[in-house]
């Protein structure tokens, strides 16, 4: 335990160890490992400036407004109660629909895959040989040690685990999308809407709704996208001013980008294709020279010390040296609706959409700043998915970029930030005209919503509700955790007892083979830095056969069968010649 607990906490050096195993030469070492060095002295020395001015303006803003202004503690207390209370309904949900997350056969494999590399992979090794797999090609590559959502699979031995590693992750996903939508001047109450709602991307809601994508496979590919939404919310505040504010901004962006490379390259790019079009529309919104001359300069800047730091060639040689790339012309496609959106799988998914394009319309119309810039990224983004989803069903030949469904699948917490933030601007102008509302001085009522981040001026209405014996402030903080436990709450009526029916539905258990297991285990079972003693293979090519193989995986049993989309070319090469076989199906699997 003692171990495994020295591994997380070494793996917090990821961003030097990156630099150090990818480059090539020392020169390029040394200038990695500086440029990292010197942005974290750069962030050193800037926090305590930074605290202390945050400090005073605090003081400031309450000195000015000593009767109604949250403190920067109930913000803080409330966002915490969301993100709380959010977790809290997920377990509640989970405890009931319990073997539905890491589901079906995939999900077993990357089970399977995260205790190899558990048991075999180094700490903070990102390319590894897979020893039970196949006969030598490369282990997927994602980094359990920098991945909070794997470490329960590390420290814990319990059935729950899986639920445990997609709590971690949901939590990690809402606080991501909290940050994006802070960093655009988003106020606390709807951030933390916005950040609740990210529920309905994971399991059991997800099913439910026809939600379920990735995350319902491996919900640890949440953390993977994490930071581009941080980085989208990081790149909007990049803005004139002293030099050191824009080393920091791009220090910060380079570090978030090559976390999300470190912990899982391959889905990273995924994530990096889907968010191209809002980094795009945030680095030229808005339009002055000089800023977005900075923003694009931070970007380039990023791009510059990945090359150097060397995860874009890794990247580049990693998709190159696969059978998927390598023959994409023998992938067949089906231009399938249910590939291209969620909106061809249920109902509830065209209702969200419409939700989300009434919010936009009313936050072009009502917005102003980096809030209006962030409804503006998520209509363009809108925009740009539909081409990307049409070109995918109309367009003829191989389709060899990411499938317009994991495409659509990262991008939706922009959508439903962007929504929130809309609807949000709507209910402030209502409430803003209501009679007990006005103020006494018309010239000072503003229906341009919030030029600050205070609460409780969104809820004036509140003060004339018979509750003598609360306070101004005290009257706020009601509002705002009402406000924080409505999604939760309305999460667990609706969908508690259709989560406990989903069991009957798709809960999958794992191959009962205690005999078979045993058998292999005993005689060609292999730990680390223990002799080889060979490897089984199956035949049939079944579905049955694919979950004894991920029981087998997970016992450590070696099998010349293989499950990977990193399959070398040429043993799909191998396969073809000697056996003359169709191989066009089976791009993703060694099994001569």
């Amino acid at each position: 335990m003692c171990g495994k607990a020295a591994a997380v906490l070494w793996s917090l050096f990821w961003p030097v160890m990156w630099s150090i195993t990818f480059t090539h030469s020392y020169l390029l070492r040394a200038i990695a490992a500086t440029a990292l060095i010197l942005a974290l002295l750069l962030f050193l020395s800037a926090a305590p400036d930074r605290l202390l001015a945050a400090n005073n303006a605090y003081r400031k803003a309450i000195a000015a407004d000593n009767q109604g202004r949250m403190t920067l503690l109930s913000k803080l207390a409330v966002a915490a109660f969301g993100i709380i209370a959010v977790l809290a309904v997920q377990l509640i949900l989970l405890s009931v629909c319990r073997g539905l997350t890491y589901g079906g056969a995939d999900g077993k494999a990357a089970q399977a895959l995260i205790f190899t590399t558990l048991r075999f992979g180094g700490w903070l090794d990102i390319t590894n040989i897979n020893p039970l797999q196949g006969l030598g090609s490369q282990m997927l590559p994602l980094n359990v040690w920098t991945n909070p959502a794997y470490w329960p699979f590390a420290l814990l031995t319990d059935q729950f685990t899986p639920e445990i590693s997609g709590v971690v992750a949901l939590v990690c996903f809402a606080l991501a999308c909290y940050v994006m939508a802070r960093c655009f001047d988003v106020p606390i109450l709807p951030s933390i809407v916005a950040a609740q709602l990210c529920i309905l991307l994971f399991i059991p809601i997800g099913i439910i709704l026809g939600f379920a994508g990735v995350y319902y496979i491996n919900p640890g590919l949440a953390v993977v996208y994490a930071p581009h939404m941080i980085a989208l919310g990081l790149l909007a505040r990049v803005e004139p001013g002293p030099v050191r504010n824009f080393i920091f901004s791009t220090a910060g962006l380079f570090l978030l980008l090559l976390y999300s490379l470190y912990c899982d390259p391959l889905w990273s790019m995924v994530g990096g294709i889907s968010w191209a079009v809002p980094f795009a529309v945030v680095a030229l919104r808005p339009w002055n020279v000089r800023g977005v001359l900075l923003r694009c300069a931070a970007l380039g800047c990023c791009v510059v010390l990945l090359v150097l730091a060397g995860p874009l060639e890794y990247l580049y040689t990693l998709s190159q040296y696969t059978a998927r790339v390598y023959f994409s012309d023998l992938l067949s496609r089906t231009p399938s609706p249910s590939l291209a959106s969620i909106l061809f799988r249920q109902q509830a998914p065209t209702f969200y959409y419409a939700a989300c394009i009434l919010g936009w319309l009313l936050g072009c119309l009502l917005l102003r700043n980096r809030v209006r810039d962030l409804v503006l990224a998520a209509v363009a983004t809108f925009a740009a998915f539909l081409a990307y989803a049409t070109a995918f069903l109309v367009l003829p030949g191989h389709w060899w970029l990411p499938l317009p469904f994991y495409v659509e699948h990262s991008l939706i917490p922009l959508f439903t930030t962007a929504a929130v933030a809309g609807f949000w601007s709507e209910i402030r102008v209502i409430v803003s005209i209501l009679p007990f509302a006005r103020q006494n001085n018309e010239n000072q009522r503003v229906l341009v919503p919030w030029k600050g981040p205070s609460i409780r001026s969104a809820f004036r209405w509140f003060d004339a509700l018979p509750l003598p014996r609360l306070d101004a402030v005290a009257r706020s903080l009601t509002v705002a955790f009402l406000i924080a436990a409505f999604i939760p709450t309305v999460a667990l009526s609706f969908f508690f007892e259709r989560a406990r029916s989903l069991t009957e539905v798709y809960f999958e258990p794992w191959s009962n083979e205690p005999e078979l297991r045993q058998f292999l285990d005993n005689r060609i079972g292999l730990s680390a830095n223990a002799r080889f003693r060979g490897s089984v293979f199956f035949y049939t090519f079944g579905y049955d056969e694919f979950l004894t193989l991920n029981n087998l995986w997970v016992d450590g049993v070696p099998t010349a069968n293989e499950y990977s989309q990193l399959v070398t070319p040429q043993a799909i090469y191998f396969i073809h010649q000697l056996l003359k076989r169709d191989v066009a199906g089976d791009l993703n699997w060694f099994r001569p």
